[in-house]
């Protein structure tokens, strides 16, 4: 009996023990990156932190200028990066400007302690700077004969590239970086922000409905419900009008042309680097891009970090970025843009994504290595540094105008920070050899990973049976929401080229496109037109963009099947989608004051009112006409008030 109770006596001590223990580490934080002297307060002296140390949250930490650490909470899945000069505990120093904290996914905090355990990390030195190490690992004596690490390889040939950056070199890439680091290293030049371009708010007309008794339209309030009676409902499916009337566009916006819609690509094929195999393991870094899991071959061996945004430090971590051991980062990206289809703009964000969770959202090493990485991929991009000099920015080139954006001309074009900045900064004008500007057009679509947001079904009222139902993609939706609203050549009416040059999801079509096929088959031309013209005029709630978003805002069509409420251009965006996709006629918006309708190439024949654009002629069909077949133009619009929008 004494000796069960002495058992569980110390049983209760052991657990105790134990549970304390794990309740300290818990609020421990674990140093996976220390640059220079960093140092903490342990028994009222200073302690050196160094990579893989346990400290306490309480610890007052103190961070010497050019000092640079980086801790992980297991407990609370966050990572904070402290690269300002301070002395506090790490969620006071966390709250200093330039210093952050961010969230970590499960995934990445796995990934962090498993590089924690590669061999080649140099756990109990203090990093100062890549050369630095490089030194200490060369003096160790050569009689102890170790067989050499990943790290030190990759040190030794950072080391022997910086050693012969005068000696020729063996690529035409190497050459152009070189000149562009050289030139980042010149002064940079004082620019002023220009006002940001205004969205035109445009007065939007109420829908109209057709009345066939007096063959003329009447204003009809805003239809807010699929569930109340519809005035189509009682039209006849009568012949349309046979008098064919031929009207002029005031006004035509040709076409995108096909080289505007080619992706800029690397100065030339970029090679691979081998990874030894025992380092495979430690060679990636996952992260996650609107609800996507992707991963890059990149380890902990090759951070960055930027003391200062002085000319000098910024060409430094270039040339870094420079050496082949990046190469295979920069193909990882490349291969991801190419797989999952990414237009120029979900590409920029795909970087930023990924550098953000390297180096730390809103890091100057983040913009470092997301502005090298859309450098060396085609893109013309400049770097920026704040009026204090504290804050690295990214001015990317763009081909289109943002609306309600803040930009800079250089040189003639205009270039947008990711961030929200405005007013004077100090750009880098360094030029990379075949530059392009990006662009915002979505030729293909943007395959993301599926994230149901449940099922819609959307029919007609005239026809009830001409019906489908749709599952978007969420995370397609959140990436369109991040899409800037934009133009050509400031003419506003080229926006909806974007919109209704974007293709449709394929998941979308894959659901939806097969049964309405069907069920077009055999129909005349001009029937099939009706029943899509009608499908989107009384399958959809009609409310003002001022109603809904507190402004004018243009949807792709998957967001028109998202959303609850659509406005005249959303139909006319999904309309000549389902008809070029269902039917393969040709189509164009037609724009009048106010108002966005389309047009149909019917192979049978013009109906009604029809335009006449280069040899064929287009069929009004309006989306927002309700009940009113293809031919109908509403009477409120002439000739003189239509501009054409070619579309593909």
């Amino acid at each position: 009996m004494k000796t069960n109770t002495i058992r569980h006596f110390v049983t209760v001590i052991i657990l105790t023990v134990i549970t304390c223990t794990a309740h300290v580490h818990a609020q421990d934080y674990l140093a996976f990156n220390v640059v220079g002297n960093v140092q903490y307060e342990k028994a009222g002296q200073l302690v050196d932190l160094n990579m893989k140390d346990r400290f306490p949250a309480n610890a007052v930490v103190h961070i010497p200028h050019g000092a640079k650490l980086e801790v992980l909470n297991e407990k609370n899945r966050q990572r904070y990066i402290l690269s300002k000069p301070g002395k506090g505990t790490v969620a006071v120093l966390a709250k200093n400007t330039g210093n952050l904290a961010m969230e970590l996914t499960v995934r990445y905090i796995a990934y962090v302690k498993k590089q924690m355990t590669n061999k080649g990390l140099t756990s109990k030195q203090r990093l100062t700077d890549f050369a630095t190490v490089t030194r200490q690992k060369a003096e160790v004596p050569e009689e102890a004969k170790k067989p050499k690490s990943f790290a030190d390889k990759m040190r030794e040939k950072f080391d022997a590239f910086r050693n012969s950056s005068a000696e020729k070199f063996n690529s035409f890439r190497d050459e152009c970086n070189k000149k562009y680091t050289d030139f980042v290293r010149k002064a940079w030049e004082q620019v002023n922000s220009v006002a940001p371009l205004k969205c035109p708010q445009i007065p939007e007309v109420e829908p109209q409905v057709y009345d066939p008794a007096q063959d003329t339209p009447k204003n009809e309030p805003k239809v807010e419900t699929n569930d109340e009676p519809q005035p189509e409902e009682q039209v006849s499916t009568a012949p349309l009008r046979q008098n064919l009337e031929l009207l002029h566009p005031k006004i035509i916006i040709e076409p995108v042309k096909p080289e505007d819609l080619e992706q800029p690509q690397p100065l030339e094929i970029i090679p691979e680097q081998k990874i030894d195999a025992d380092q495979i393991d430690f060679s990636h870094i996952p992260f996650e891009f609107y609800g996507t899991e992707l991963s890059v071959r990149l380890s902990e061996l090759q951070r960055l970090h930027l003391p200062t945004i002085q000319p000098n430090d910024v060409a430094n971590q270039l040339e870094k970025l420079n050496t082949p051991e990046y190469n295979n980062l920069l193909i990882d990206c490349l291969n991801i843009r190419k797989e999952h289809q990414f237009c120029d703009w979900a590409y920029l964000l795909m970087l930023k994504s990924l550098s953000d969770e390297y180096c730390g959202s809103g890091t100057n090493e983040a913009a470092l290595m997301c502005g090298w990485l859309y450098t060396q991929s085609g893109y013309r991009v400049r770097y920026a540094a704040s009026s204090d000099h504290e804050h690295l920015y990214l001015l990317i080139a763009s081909k289109h105008s943002v609306y309600d954006k803040s930009g800079y001309v250089i040189d003639g074009i205009n270039y947008y920070p990711l961030e929200d900045i405005s007013g004077c900064i100090n750009v880098c004008k360094a030029p990379m050899e075949q530059e392009k500007t990006m662009s915002l057009y979505v030729p293909q679509n943007q395959k993301f990973d599926m994230k149901s947001k449940g099922v819609r079904t959307i029919k007609s009222t005239r026809y009830p049976d001409f019906n489908f139902t749709v599952e978007i993609n969420q995370n397609l939706i959140d990436f369109y929401n991040n899409y800037p609203s934009s133009c050509i050549n400031d003419d506003f009416t080229t926006r909806w080229q974007m919109y209704a040059n974007t293709p449709l999801d394929q998941t979308v079509r894959d659901m939806i496109y097969p049964g309405l096929k069907e069920k077009l088959s055999g129909m005349k031309d001009i029937d099939a037109v009706n029943h899509l013209l009608n499908l989107v005029q009384t399958g959809l709630d009609y409310k003002y963009d001022e109603e809904v978003w507190g402004e004018d805002r243009a949807f792709f069509a998957e967001e028109t099947l998202n959303y609850p409420f659509c406005d005249c251009e959303d139909r006319a965006v999904l309309f000549t989608r389902l008809v070029r996709d269902l039917l393969g006629f040709k189509c164009v918006l037609i724009y009048y004051p106010g108002h966005l309708g389309a047009a149909v190439s019917i192979p049978s024949g013009a109906r009604g009112t029809y335009y006449n654009y280069n040899g064929a002629d287009y069929t009004v069909c309006d989306p927002t006409y309700i009940g009113a077949d293809a031919g109908m133009q509403m009477s409120s619009y002439t000739t003189d008030d239509a501009t054409l929008i070619a579309i593909d």
